[in-house]
């Protein structure tokens, strides 16, 4: 396996590593990580929320799984319209060598759709939420960093300012859950809207100075244009 490549497993599944990570994503949930002692189960899924608040709708019709579509170090999964979500929506995963996770979510709305919502899905185990979790709102919308116990590394994840609304969270039977929503703007016909977030493993002496300079990076680099 070339290093952080895509390499599909499965249908709707594939596997790629970054240095001593290893990640698996699945098309209908998103990414899992394990980075030595560090297991995360659930980073970067996608969900979709319709006009009229009834929640999340499914990313896909049932029995069927998204198209998947690999490109060295980018896993790109295309989710069509269904029935109760009448909007094309895509998810692009993109690895870089210094251990860099990128997610970039685009939405092509069909008809006019008053409200929508894209929002991002991170899930945590947590013995102690209020000192695992680190929600900085230092900067907007917050930035995210997870610090489990007994490790000496945290994980950072943040979202472009202009793609996010806020960062939400909350703790239940032990499991964290944090959501970035995207957009939530009232949409014409045909307007195509992106959201950009990464994600980085950093060490845990310095992971606030550490996240705050990969997020300033990340401020300065130009958007990727293709669809």
């Amino acid at each position: 396996m070339h290093s952080f490549n895509w390499e599909r497993t499965d249908n709707g599944k594939a596997i790629a590593r970054i240095q001593d990570m290893v990640l698996h994503c699945d098309a209908l949930k998103g990414l899992s990580l394990t980075a030595g002692h560090l297991h995360l189960n659930l980073l970067l899924g996608l969900e979709v929320v319709d006009a009229i608040n009834l929640g999340p709708q499914p990313l896909a019709s049932p029995g069927s799984i998204p198209d998947m579509i690999i490109r060295q170090n980018t896993l790109t999964v295309q989710y069509a319209p269904t029935t109760k979500r009448p909007v094309e929506c895509q998810a692009r995963w993109q690895l870089h060598p210094e251990g860099i996770i990128d997610l970039e979510v685009s939405t092509l709305t069909p008809g006019k759709w008053d409200g929508l919502a894209v929002q991002t899905r991170t899930q945590f185990k947590t013995q102690k939420a209020d000192v695992e979790v680190v929600i900085d709102e230092s900067v907007k919308p917050a930035m995210l960093i997870y610090r489990p116990m007994g490790l000496e590394i945290s994980y950072a994840e943040f979202c472009h300012p202009q793609d996010g609304i806020e960062l939400y969270h909350q703790t239940d039977s032990g499991m964290t859950t944090t959501r970035f929503r995207l957009f939530g703007h009232d949409l014409e016909k045909g307007v195509i809207l992106r959201g950009r977030l990464r994600s980085i493993v950093v060490p845990r002496a310095f992971d606030m100075l550490a996240a705050h300079a990969a997020r300033d990076r990340f401020m300065s680099e130009t958007p990727n244009l293709a669809l």
